[in-house]
């Protein structure tokens, strides 16, 4: 009971904080749909939790947070409250590449996902309705019964199979969604994409136990997909490429020898079906390792508590994630302070470059936007936002002449598959202005 209890109270008090943030990215389209709001108080409240309405920033964080909190306790619970269940779940609690889903809104469905997943693992005759619960929020849950191969009883393996032919249209449905948008690269299929997919996996690992850098938008991979150039250098064999290979044969070696090596089976199979054999989303998404990562804190304890001196290790990493946990947190205050930090920590990429931009534009430092934009476009010359939006900048500021070659920038950058007739109009509407101006680029 005081284990739990120190689980409990040191989670909470890290993330304590976040209960007074506001509303960043998509949690800003959510909270203003007004018109969801019901009359009745609990019906709000299912809203809120279920992220269809956003009203109160505190109650709404507030919940988010206590799913994070009962996860981490929940962990200890259902892996049998031994000395390696603490540990993994106070390194669960405090990693801070979890924050996607400890902390924005809508990134906690994941979340909510993985507490009735673990609910399922520690009452295991309710396994059944509290898988198919949690799949109801998030799809990451869809693979887990496998993991009854080795936790027993081993009949819940095939529910994976019945809730994919239960539910095919919802399991079908999002990706194919995404699957229309991606680019050709994205969604090639072949066996040289398994590099990607190792390479994939074996980054997953490292940020899930060295989490150095964290954000929305990850350098690494970033812009493989996008075009025929961007996506070649990828294929080329990298230390996470190495890793992958390593990782993959340790756990061929372990499944043939016998080893306790469960906590690694865990992350590996709940992190498979984001490993970028088919690209339909983010490439690298912290909120998706989110489940896979309480395998991955359970194998970590029990390595630690295995070797030498593992115990001041294990006080030494704790510390570098309350650390880096307490530092990064605050940037969930705003849009503006959260792709700030995201320039900052992955400063390769130009789409925090872009969305900064557009706050600082939205608190009227349109000038310091412009400098944003222009060393986001270092990074990326031709991408289509940042032209788009320092063309539009310009244009406003009533420099027409400066605007010219970013307009035709974007022009040339129009994506085919990313909603082509609603910029394509836009960027008629800058022409037309030019035109205007006296200025024919055509």
């Amino acid at each position: 009971m005081v284990k739990l209890l120190i689980i409990f109270l040191t989670t909470l008090f890290f993330y304590r904080r976040t209960v007074y943030y506001g509303y960043i990215i998509d949690d800003i389209q959510v909270c203003t749909q007004d018109n969801e709001r019901k009359p009745s108080k609990l019906r709000n409240f299912w809203l809120q939790v279920k992220g269809g309405c956003y009203f109160q920033p505190r109650v709404e964080h507030t919940i988010t947070l206590m799913f994070h909190v009962i996860n981490s306790c929940l962990i200890y619970l259902a892996f049998g409250r031994t000395d390696v269940a603490f540990l993994g779940a106070m390194l669960f609690g405090l990693n801070p590449v979890n924050n996607q889903a400890s902390v924005w809104l809508s990134g906690k469905v994941y979340s909510i996902a993985t507490t009735f997943v673990l609910l399922g693992v520690w009452l295991k005759p309710l396994f059944p309705v509290l898988y198919f619960t949690g799949y109801f929020f998030s799809l990451n849950v869809v693979l887990v019964p496998l993991l009854f191969i080795w936790l027993k009883p081993w009949f819940y393996a095939p529910f994976t199979i019945l809730l994919i032919l239960w539910f095919h249209k919802r399991v079908v449905y999002e990706p194919k969604r995404r699957y229309e948008q991606s680019t050709d690269h994205m969604t090639e299929v072949s066996l040289r994409k398994l590099m990607i997919s190792l390479k994939t996996y074996a980054y997953y690992f490292r940020i899930g136990i060295f989490p150095t850098r964290i954000g929305m938008c990850h350098t690494y991979l970033h812009v493989f997909g996008l075009s025929k150039k961007e996506s070649e250098r990828w294929y080329k064999p990298d230390r996470y490429f190495w890793l992958g290979i390593a990782l993959v044969g340790f756990i061929l070696t372990g499944l043939f020898m016998r080893w306790d090596i469960f906590g690694l089976i865990w992350f590996t199979l709940l992190i498979a079906q984001w490993c970028n054999f088919m690209v339909l989303n983010h490439l690298i998404c912290e909120r998706y390792i989110y489940l896979a990562n309480v395998g991955l804190m359970l194998m970590l304890a029990k390595v630690l508590l295995m070797i030498p001196f593992g115990s001041y290790f294990a006080v030494a990493l704790l510390v570098y994630y309350a650390t880096r946990l307490w530092g990064f947190l605050p940037t969930y205050k705003n849009n503006k302070e959260y792709f700030k930090s995201n320039s900052e920590n992955f400063p390769e990429i130009a789409v925090p470059y872009n969305q900064y931009g557009l706050e600082l534009i939205r608190f009227g430092k349109a000038e310091t936007a412009l400098d944003v934009f222009l060393e986001g476009l270092q990074y990326r010359p031709n991408d289509f936002r940042i032209n788009y939006n320092i063309a539009n900048l310009l244009l406003g500021m009533r420099r027409f002449q400066e605007s010219v070659p970013f307009v035709r920038k974007a022009e040339l950058a129009l994506d085919p598959k990313n909603n082509y007739e609603t910029w394509r109009n836009q960027v008629n509407l800058l022409k037309l202005q030019l035109s205007t101006a006296g200025l024919n680029i055509d």
